[in-house]
């Protein structure tokens, strides 16, 4: 991409890509990168989201990627969380369900 910048890059599809590196992502804001796509991405570390709480995530996306657990929910709940999605995500279980009730009741009520 640096490399081509006269190129007509697809920044969806870069930007969804499994492979993207997000040290890449973090080292290059100029680049037009898709956030919808990004917080889809199967390659993204939630830890990197906590860092970068600047960028454009989209939670309903976080909500429901594949890589969220509950850990990581239960110890940041100050995130614009999509409980909707949450609750559908498929890599969280029931136990997930009756912890976050708990640890969250304030929230939630």
């Amino acid at each position: 991409m640096k490399e081509h910048p006269e190129k007509n890059w697809d920044y969806y599809g870069l930007s969804f890509n499994p492979n993207l590196d997000f040290k890449f992502v973090k080292e290059n804001p100029e680049i037009n990168w898709d956030y919808d796509s990004l917080s889809q991405n199967h390659n993204l570390d939630f830890n990197f989201v906590k860092e970068n709480p600047d960028m454009s995530w989209n939670y309903s996306e976080l909500s429901n990627n594949p890589n969220l657990d509950f850990k990581f929910v239960k110890e940041n709940p100050e995130m614009s969380w999509n409980w909707f999605d949450v609750s559908q995500n498929l890599s969280l279980d029931f136990k997930f369900v009756k912890e976050i009730r708990r640890c969250l009741g304030i929230i939630l009520d």
